[in-house]
């Protein structure tokens, strides 16, 4: 768990600058491209970790152990200047399977949100022509998610199901200016639940 968090600075947004840093969409192969209606997709090949009840279709035969990555190519450009940079993080670890003929469940650990930035700039001090040069804000890490979800199938065409997840990391935010830096660091860690 700690090599896959410390995994999560590396990504590379000007955006992740605001919040918490660029939320995560934490849903799986098959539901990454369907917009949120992967939410009643029910099958028992694969881990539905949008619908806590869909688990209740893994075969007894089955057990699942998922590890997926992601990368990507991004192109910035700014007054005439262009930036390309790659980035790359791990999607998802998760495991799930049924412990009775009733109930399934399944935990796993998945980035929130990720925070990833360098920028370089000159400032204007307010009121003058004056500036403050090598000003820079620099920031990283980002929030993981670590669930655990379970499954009861009341009757062939009917189950409920719960998760409970942590969300849990740190983000450092970085400030130097020509003769001062000012260092952030935000501890996050929150329990909820959904249905």
């Amino acid at each position: 768990l700690s090599l896959a968090s410390s995994g999560q600075n590396l990504t590379n947004s000007p955006s992740s600058i605001y919040g918490l840093g660029e939320i995560e969409l934490g849903e799986y192969g098959r539901n990454a491209g369907m917009s949120g209606v992967g939410i009643g997709y029910r099958a028992n090949d694969f881990l539905n970790n949008i619908n806590p009840a869909a688990l209740s279709a893994i075969d007894s035969l089955s057990f699942f152990f998922d590890v997926s990555i992601a990368g990507d190519i991004r192109k910035y450009e700014y007054m005439n200047k262009t930036q390309i940079t790659p980035s790359g993080n791990f999607r998802k670890i998760s495991l799930g399977f049924r412990a009775s003929p009733r109930w399934a469940m399944s935990a796993g650990l998945v980035p929130f949100t990720s925070v990833g930035y360098k920028i370089l700039t000159t400032q204007f001090i307010e009121g003058t022509l004056d500036s403050i040069t090598n000003s820079t804000f620099e920031g990283s890490g980002g929030i993981n998610k670590y669930y655990l979800s379970n499954s009861y199938r009341i009757s062939p065409k009917i189950s409920i199901g719960a998760t409970v997840s942590l969300l849990a990391g740190n983000i450092s935010q970085k400030e130097t200016y020509s003769f001062w830096t000012v260092n952030k660091i935000s501890k996050v860690a929150k329990l909820y639940v959904d249905f």
